[in-house]
């Protein structure tokens, strides 16, 4: 119900440089990388995104975690930043 339509916003999304879903260890996961906070904060603000945020809480559980680096992470790596330092919604 959100969770298509948010992928396919990134995707499209204005300074999105990577974007993936995957299931790792039983959680559906997906990874953006964007050329600045700027244009992740639109797209997280914006349309499909934003709808998905006001829902979450009432609809799943889970973790988020955004950072700033001059790299793009591997799935690994950004599986354990998650974990170590993802925030939790229950």
């Amino acid at each position: 119900m959100f969770a298509v339509p948010s992928f396919k916003q990134a995707q499209q999304a204005e300074g999105n440089v990577f974007c993936q879903a995957r299931r790792i260890n039983g959680f559906q996961c997906t990874l953006t990388v964007w050329e600045n906070r700027d244009d992740m904060l639109k797209f997280m603000r914006s349309g499909s995104h934003a709808k998905a945020m006001r829902a979450f809480s009432s609809l799943a559980t889970g973790k988020t975690h955004g950072y700033e680096s001059k790299i793009v992470p591997t799935w690994d790596q950004a599986f354990e930043l998650l974990q170590k330092h993802g925030k939790s919604y229950t």
